[in-house]
């Protein structure tokens, strides 16, 4: 049997796909040298363990990062340690003794942590690199995985406090989040429900402590996207540790996919808009909120593209597509997004720092790609169907009132191909014969200055 070098004890049996995209995404995330990142359909039980142990530094797993990108055997199994420490596994949530109900964002659960000993943040202004990715998981065996299965929790350093806010009538799906501490990061995932076959596959990672999460499930979905649980998850991360009042709201979301789920998605926005106002409705003045808010994920909205979109990119349309791929377009849905948002000041960070850059983070697999695009030059090899480039991952940022402790200057934005070391420059030099490819989406790496 093989067995890579330094896997934790608890892991099962893993596809060798979902080494390989694992191996891929733990290596994006150590090249751009992000201090929070946000993941969206991390939806594999087994991952969620690794991602989390590499994360907080409580397990070395970079052993098996590199060999498994290349290897081509089916599956690979390590037996179950017959010991489980506290540090990895804690049973479910649970409030008098019932599941703590999470279905809309008027019933969304509070957590509210300790920061834990030891931080090493410290006042001073400081470069904060924020980086949010959707990876692609392998296709789900959706029979193989019993309802019931939850998520599994680990406190680590936190005391932890939940605040309930129940309204009556809501739906009787249930959800919990999980909550790990280590030596050298937080994680935050969920939220998770046991009645359905795959959790939300979200994730916030971060190196500064985090002081109260939440999460809810859309009321609403269609298609596959009922059996996967798709939300928003929240941290409230204290960024300098020797002030409890320097924190900024980060908010992890994954909306409905499909270009005639437009309606869903509306609801979904006005859902999420909801849960925004309840995490913060401690932290405002005069109805504002005073703490910056970053709110990042993949929407699955198309942005609007700006002229001479196909030249900036590099891109090859396919023969058969009668297109002017130079001229200008405007997506209404984005327009709608932009006024919901609005409530909260937030702003699109791309079209504040790259206002006439497309900036797409999704094509179909029928267009060809060439240097330097971020793709590399072999275009989208994970897309599973034909499409036109699109912009559907943003990362929107409010900087916070002047009535903050804590507010945030945008440096610069960046799409986030597999091999960008830390402090590349374009044109990238991305051979994707050599590299496994994790996600048929690029992720966006934002550098901000807190002050």
């Amino acid at each position: 049997m093989m067995k890579p070098l330094g896997l934790p004890p608890f892991i099962r049996t893993v596809k060798i796909e979902a080494l390989q995209r694992l191996g891929a995404l733990l290596q994006t995330i150590e090249d751009t040298g992000a201090d929070i990142v946000c993941l969206q359909e991390v939806f594999d039980d087994d991952v969620h363990p690794l991602v989390s142990s590499w994360w907080r530094g409580d397990a070395d797993i970079r052993g098996f990062i590199a060999p498994w990108q290349h290897m081509k055997i089916l599956e690979w199994e390590v037996e179950p340690g017959e010991e489980v420490s506290k540090r990895q596994v804690l049973g479910e949530v649970e409030l008098d003794g019932e599941d703590v109900e999470m279905r809309s964002p008027h019933n969304g659960l509070i957590l509210s942590l300790d920061t834990p000993e030891g931080a090493t943040t410290t006042g001073g202004e400081r470069l904060v690199t924020m980086l949010t990715y959707p990876t692609k998981p392998p296709e789900p065996q959706w029979f193989d995985i019993k309802p019931g299965k939850t998520l599994k929790m680990n406190l680590g350093r936190h005391q932890l406090e939940i605040k309930p806010n129940y309204p009556k009538g809501t739906s009787k799906e249930t959800a919990r989040i999980a909550i790990a501490g280590g030596p050298k990061g937080e994680v935050v995932l969920g939220p998770d429900a046991h009645n359905k076959r795959q959790d939300g596959g979200l994730m916030i990672l971060t190196k500064y402590p985090v002081v109260m999460a939440s999460a809810f499930i859309f009321p609403k979905a269609t298609s596959w996207d009922r059996f996967a649980n798709k939300g928003a998850l929240y941290a409230r991360i204290q960024i300098d540790s020797t002030n409890q009042d320097c924190y900024i709201h980060v908010f992890n979301v994954h909306l409905q996919s499909g270009e005639g789920n437009k309606t869903i998605r509306k609801e979904q926005i006005e859902a999420l808009v909801e849960f925004i106002e309840l995490c913060t409705k401690d932290d405002t003045v005069e109805g504002k909120v005073v703490h910056p808010i970053i709110l990042c994920g993949d929407f699955n909205i198309i942005a609007d593209r700006p002229a001479n979109w196909g030249a900036k990119e590099k891109l090859e349309p396919p023969k058969s597509l009668k297109l002017n791929i130079n001229a200008s377009t405007r997506s209404t849905e984005y327009h709608d997004l932009l006024d919901a948002l609005k409530k909260f000041d937030l702003v699109d960070v791309w079209v504040q720092l790259r206002p006439k850059d497309p900036g797409f983070t999704w094509l179909g697999n029928d267009w060809k790609t060439d240097f330097p695009s971020p793709w590399g030059n072999l275009g989208n090899r994970m897309a599973e169907e034909e499409g036109m480039p699109q912009r559907l991952d943003y990362i929107f940022v409010y900087p916070g009132s002047k009535d903050s402790p804590v507010t945030l200057k945008l440096m610069k934005i960046d799409r986030v191909p597999s091999s960008q070391k830390k402090g590349a420059k374009p044109p990238y030099s991305w051979d994707q014969e050599k590299f496994f490819t994790f996600s048929d989406h690029l992720g966006l790496l934002l550098e901000i200055k807190t002050q």
